[in-house]
């Protein structure tokens, strides 16, 4: 039997991820291409299910589907939280990296 769905929490772990993986929903919603508000008014308040392009964009980026629905880890496929959570300070890291090389070379110029 395959247990209920409960899009409030779903939409309080997409949130939670968006947060820890790119440390603002707005931030994951430019990384991901998806729309802001769209992602806030459906999605985080629990109106809908997250759909199939937030889904296959979030799995990309590292996200358990397993946990997202029900809230517990799928030992066989996802990372732990403070795995997740160590990635989303690395891509943050990243980012900030690419922006100084991106100003380092204009300056070089």
């Amino acid at each position: 039997m395959i247990p209920e769905l409960d899009k409030i929490a779903i939409g309080a772990r997409a949130k939670q991820w968006m947060e820890i993986t790119f440390g603002s929903v707005a931030e994951a919603c430019r990384q991901l291409e998806l729309k802001e508000q769209s992602v806030r008014t459906n999605l985080i308040t629990g109106d809908n299910l997250p759909g199939s392009p937030f889904l296959a964009r979030a799995i990309l980026k590292g996200l358990d589907i397993y946990w997202l629905f029900y809230g517990k880890k799928n030992e066989g496929i996802s990372a732990d939280p403070s795995f997740i959570k160590e990635m989303g300070k690395l891509r943050k890291e990243n980012n900030e990296l690419k922006l100084r090389l991106k100003q380092i070379k204009q300056f070089v110029k």
